[in-house]
């Protein structure tokens, strides 16, 4: 550890600078930053998930439940966080993507047309009126809730094999 650290005299001030050479310490470093900031974002018991885990055919989903979701994904992406270990980067992005698919299939609910907006559903209606867009839905729904899920499995796993997960 002692090469990892450089101490260089400033010229004629009496500053000393001391500085870490690149490496796998440093790499280490940024990621647990990284890990420890998503992980504020999306806690590994956050409701939403505890939610999708209980599974069902997802054709009524809280309000509360589409919100945190899109707030999941909406929180790192106005960062620029990046882990440097390509395992824990390609985890990251593969989770990253599973959510934003499932928004975007959450996103096709409806509100319901009567009462308080506590949930969005597939219309109900249109299991009478079009039964193929209604199975397609629901379809839908169940298959992209699993896959975040795995991704999310995915990438725990990841930063626990990394000792990210305190």
């Amino acid at each position: 550890m002692a090469e990892a650290f450089r101490v260089a005299a400033a010229a004629g001030t009496g500053l000393v600078v001391h500085w870490r050479a690149p490496g796998p310490l440093s790499i280490a470093v940024a990621d647990q930053t990284i890990a420890a900031r998503l992980l504020q974002v999306i806690p590994l018991d956050a409701p939403w998930i505890k939610h999708l885990r209980g599974g069902g055919l997802f054709h009524r989903i809280p309000v509360a439940v589409t919100e945190a979701i899109h707030e999941a994904l909406d929180s790192p992406e106005g960062e620029t966080l990046r882990f440097r270990d390509p395992d824990l980067a390609s985890a990251t992005d593969n989770f990253k993507t599973a959510v934003h698919e499932l928004s975007n299939v959450l996103a096709g609910l409806h509100a319901p047309l009567d009462g308080p907006l506590t949930y969005f559903e597939v219309p109900p209606e249109w299991k009478r009126t079009d039964r193929e867009r209604f199975y397609q839905a629901l379809q839908e729904n169940s298959r992209a809730a699993p896959s975040a899920l795995k991704a999310h499995q995915d990438w725990v796993n990841t930063l626990n094999e990394k000792g990210l997960l305190i």
